[in-house]
């Protein structure tokens, strides 16, 4: 995927537009602000991620882009509340990381946490911050065999429960949404 349009995302960057690629490693989305714990060329601003309060004010961006970084957090909660407070409502936040049936996702030492395509959804339907949801609003799956993403996009929790481990996936793809919460 090249990082730099990551068109199955469906989003429109504009250039007045704040958007933060955490974990960007060497790879930044194009016209972000890269932040990691690595100092690298390609990263604006060296910070551990799993250390908050992030180095940003409340509602600042209007995107937020974590490819595979999530995995790679000790606390995937305090990362995605962080991610909820350094957004402005109506924020993009797109995240993407390796199904927990993919061979890299227990290839990379460093990762802490394997996914199922259920795990994040329910962790983001328990946030709330200050006033603000993390609202599904894009759900993908990759399949290593192409073939058959779409049905298992059409069947997702009938595949991860009875297929998954014959037809492996590669990754995850989300896209929320922060919203206001009603009162």
């Amino acid at each position: 995927m090249d990082r730099n349009r990551p068109s199955w995302y469906g989003h429109e960057q504009h250039a007045d537009m704040k958007v933060l690629d955490l974990g960007c490693g060497r790879e930044k989305v194009h016209g972000s602000i890269g932040v990691d714990y690595i100092n690298h060329p390609s990263v604006d601003v060296v910070h551990d991620l799993d250390r908050s309060p992030y180095p940003f004010e409340n509602d600042t961006f209007d995107a937020i882009y974590m490819n595979h970084c999530i995995e790679h957090m000790i606390d995937p909660r305090k990362t995605l509340e962080e991610c909820m407070r350094i957004a402005r409502p109506g924020c993009a936040v797109f995240i993407m990381m390796p199904h927990f049936t993919c061979a890299s996702s227990y290839g990379d030492v460093t990762h802490r946490r394997y996914f199922s395509y259920r795990a994040l959804l329910g962790l983001a339907k328990e946030l709330t911050c200050a006033d603000k949801l993390l609202v599904l609003d894009k759900m993908r799956i990759t399949a290593r065999i192409p073939f058959f993403n779409p049905l298992i996009n059409l069947l997702p929790r009938f595949w991860e429960d009875y297929l998954c481990f014959i037809i492996t996936g590669r990754a995850l793809f989300y896209r929320f949404e922060v919203r206001k919460a009603l009162p």
